[in-house]
């Protein structure tokens, strides 16, 4: 145990450690180009309904349903992506300790939790604001173009689903 202990403490003060910054402006950066906050569709009309509405976890999900099967997306993997990366809340913020690594990415170094229904990641995506990721219609609409654009493994529950989840895998 004190052998352990001397070789923690060796690293510690030999291993160079990289600064890490926490920028309290991410996602608030005007050079990027981020798309307008866009509201809750009314899920009996399916129109911009102009106000915020709080909706429950099963109406997010049924919402999830309702686009994946307008933009002909398999169900069961938004619904899957939906409920196991945001919990059906689009205001969820995760990896709250995540520094990115991505050394081409302006948030380098720096802490960049994921936010929203679809756990969007600046340090991956920096042209997505924090207003944005954490919008509904934006959040699902962004989710289901990643899955037809075939980027559905950047969600680790999708990466790692058969390890995880074995045959409920969707």
């Amino acid at each position: 145990m004190k052998r352990l202990c001397i070789l923690v403490f060796l690293a510690i003060i030999l291993v160079p450690s990289r600064e890490i910054r926490i920028n309290p402006k991410i996602g608030q950066n005007s050079s990027f180009n981020t798309v307008p906050v866009a509201y809750a569709e009314n899920l009996a009309t399916g129109q911009i309904s102009g106000k915020k509405q709080v909706l429950s976890a099963s109406e997010v999900h049924e919402y999830i349903i309702k686009r994946a099967r307008k933009k002909g997306v398999r169900v069961a993997l938004a619904s899957y992506i939906g409920d196991k990366e945001g919990q059906n809340n689009p205001q969820a913020i995760g990896d709250a300790d995540y520094v990115c690594p991505e050394p081409k990415s302006p948030y380098y170094g720096q802490i960049t939790p994921s936010y929203g229904l679809a756990q969007i990641n600046l340090c991956w995506h920096p042209e997505v604001s924090i207003a944005s990721a954490t919008d509904l219609a934006f959040s699902v609409d962004w989710m289901l173009d990643q899955i037809i654009a075939g980027k559905q493994n950047q969600w680790s529950v999708i990466r790692f689903c058969r390890p995880w989840a074995g045959d409920n895998c969707p």
